[in-house]
């Protein structure tokens, strides 16, 4: 159930591919189409500017012996349009005193079918643990500094090659502090929209949201916070599209409010948010419907403090959560 990676960072990219060959060539398959050598050149080499990124990412098509371009795309959906992705996630996060981050990773059915646990030890980098998809640098994680780093699509307007958001949350997690971890995000242009959530040991939790169009605009949550995939501030909710929000994630208003309202209570924990199943279909905890083209692939529940990380694949009402221990 989890994918144990350890060396430096090109040898647990070989580990990677050669144990995940077959699903990293059929996930390639589904999703990854056109002359991608050209697409992939100019991702590759902003992704090659973050420490060692590029080197797993070599190591990981050697490894399943593929073109290292599908590898890259694989890592950088952002160079298609949002409109024509085949592999969607929603997501409803929330941080509560500990401090805790938690999140349902939501996903449409193709992507969600693909994700894994992924636990990474090596010279270069504190032992991470991540949600990852076969070829993939990684979704959400733990570092055993207590940095977690969750995060929600925002369906801004406009998208330019650079850095991809899953080499920037690698990077954020390769970091000591969450103000570390926030510098790594906003210190380099944002290739599209994304809001992430952070949190550290020392109880630092800041939100930032990002956008093509706009610079970084970053909130710091003293007593917790939720986000979903509508943009909070009104410098980045001036780039949405709503039309694409709307046709995408139509839960995503009704999720905030819901999770605002059970975050708050005095008898709050994250299961309580997680698995809660108010509007169904379009509720937290999401279920097939024909509605959202979403479900709940994994939850998680990262423990910063404690350095323990709570993740279960499929819905937290119904799966088998697995502890992961990073103290």
């Amino acid at each position: 159930m989890i994918l144990e990676l350890a060396g430096d960072a090109g040898e647990r990219g070989r580990q990677h591919g050669s144990r995940m060959r077959d699903q990293i060539r059929a996930r390639i398959a589904g999703t990854v189409s056109g002359p991608s050598e050209a697409v992939a050149g100019p991702w590759l080499a902003a992704i090659d500017t973050v420490g060692a990124l590029g080197a797993e990412l070599r190591g990981i098509a050697a490894g399943a012996g593929v073109p290292l371009h599908d590898v890259v795309l694989l890592n950088a959906f952002e160079a298609v349009e949002v409109a024509r992705q085949v592999e969607l996630g929603g997501c409803t996060a929330v941080a509560l005193p500990g401090p805790i981050l938690a999140q349902n990773w939501d996903a449409n059915p193709s992507l969600a079918a693909t994700v894994g646990i992924h636990l990474h030890r090596g010279p270069d980098i504190p032992t991470t643990v991540l949600l990852a998809s076969p070829g993939g640098l990684g979704w959400i994680g733990l570092n055993a500094h207590g940095v977690a780093l969750v995060n929600n699509d925002l369906l801004t307007r406009a998208v330019r090659p650079g850095v991809p958001s899953q080499a920037v949350r690698r990077d954020a997690l390769a970091q000591a502090t969450a103000a570390r971890a926030l510098h790594a995000i906003v210190s380099r242009p944002a290739v599209g929209g994304r809001a992430y959530l952070l949190a550290d040991a020392g109880g630092d939790v800041v939100t930032v949201e990002v956008a093509a169009e706009a610079g970084p605009a970053v909130t710091r949550h003293p007593g917790g916070t939720v986000h979903t995939n509508h943009a909070l501030a009104p410098t980045i909710a001036a780039h949405e599209d709503s039309d694409l929000l709307t046709a995408t994630y139509p839960s995503s208003h009704a999720r905030l409010r819901r999770a605002t309202d059970l975050a708050t209570r005095p008898d709050a924990t994250p299961h309580l948010v997680l698995t809660d199943h108010a509007g169904q279909p379009l509720s937290i905890c999401r279920h097939p419907s024909a509605e959202e083209p979403t479900v709940t692939a994994a939850s998680v529940v990262f423990d910063c403090a404690r350095r323990h990380a709570t993740i279960t694949l499929g819905n937290p009402c119904t799966a088998t959560p697995v502890e992961i221990d990073l103290a």
